[in-house]
């Protein structure tokens, strides 16, 4: 059986990444994982098919009004 392991350590020396260009904010541990499956859960959630292009509003939308706080909030940005 294989595995498929994403690592999603934020902590490392070196790690920048955002949730995308428009944002400064780094990712935490929270932000990572919404990145990575965010818009499948989302999809999954509200039956909608991946392509649908409503999608990538509610999944912005989410990332704004919610998830970059935790981000913040981890690293040290009130």
């Amino acid at each position: 059986m294989i595995c498929e392991i994403t690592v999603l350590d934020h902590h490392q020396r070196g790690f920048f990444q955002t949730f995308s260009e428009q944002f400064s904010t780094k990712l935490s541990s929270a932000g990572l994982i919404y990145k990575h499956y965010g818009k499948e859960i989302i999809a999954k959630i509200l039956q909608w098919d991946l392509n649908d292009p409503r999608l990538d509003i509610i999944y912005s939308k989410v990332y704004v009004e919610f998830i970059e706080a935790f981000d913040g909030i981890d690293n040290g940005i009130r």
